[in-house]
């Protein structure tokens, strides 16, 4: 072995190991745009661990779609998946970041005509945790699952998710297609008073419109319609709880005393 390769060896060997992973949990949507738009499909108040995958839907998608991570440093990562009136082939591209903020999606205007882009997307918080060192958060020892649909009329509000503390919540929010578009704000009220906000406009056909979010913070979830036309969809929303069992070590009592 080389001096160079032990060398890098053991670098690999002296790393400090990282906070153990706990949950993996992926919220799944689908997009549903017309050329020129883009949308906010998840967004984080701090930077959290991620890991993304968006593809089309293989039927037909008339213009590029630009997929944009960006980054708690200010730099982004992206991706342009190309339409292929050829073959139908998902294009679907990965991610993965540990200090994700906001993930966008636009459906390139390339097409005098106009069109569509349509798909699909994925997205998992890596939540770490670990009982044995101080510098990690508590693990991740269980969490709850909840899902309903919503069906609201134009300019009423709804609370669906409350809370009396700063709650841990992933939550995927799902606007279906109707006769009539309609336009859904959600508000992500946070501990320190400041908000998480989406607007999604609901297709008249096709895919629904879904978008996502994760943070340690919520204490409120509202959802309201602001158009003449009522919206409705569904929400899942997944509220994880971290604990540690305090382990009294009788050994090292004795060796103190």
């Amino acid at each position: 072995m080389s001096y160079k390769d032990r060398h890098k060896s053991d670098n690999i060997c002296e790393r400090e190991c990282e906070c153990t992973v706990n949950s993996t949990i992926e919220a799944r949507g689908s997009f549903n745009l017309e050329c020129g738009e883009c949308s906010k499909i998840f967004e984080s108040d701090e930077p959290v661990e991620i890991w993304l995958s968006v593809s089309k839907d293989t039927s037909s998608n008339d213009c590029d779609i630009l997929v944009c991570i960006e980054l708690q440093n200010g730099e982004s990562l992206v991706f342009e998946i190309p339409k292929n009136d050829t073959f139908g082939a998902a294009n679907e591209i990965i991610a993965t970041a540990k200090q994700a903020r906001k993930v966008t999606i636009e459906c390139k205007s390339d097409n005098l005509d106009g069109g569509t882009c349509t798909g699909f997307w994925a997205i998992a918080p890596i939540l770490r945790g670990s009982e044995k060192y101080h510098k990690c958060e508590c693990p991740v020892e269980t969490f709850l699952r909840g899902n309903s649909s919503f069906a609201i009329n134009g300019g009423q509000s709804q609370v669906i998710f409350q809370s009396g503390e700063p709650s841990e919540l992933l939550m995927e929010i799902d606007l279906e297609p109707s006769a009539d578009e309609c336009l859904l704000t959600i508000t992500v009220e946070l501990d320190n008073c400041s908000c998480l906000k989406f607007l999604v406009k609901g297709p008249t056909s096709g895919q629904s419109n879904d978008v996502g979010f994760y943070s340690k913070n919520v204490r409120k979830v509202t959802v309201e319609c602001l158009t003449l036309t009522s919206c409705r969809g569904n929400w899942l929303n997944y509220v994880f709880y971290r604990g540690k069992e305090l382990i009294f070590d009788i050994s090292n009592q004795f060796l103190t005393n």
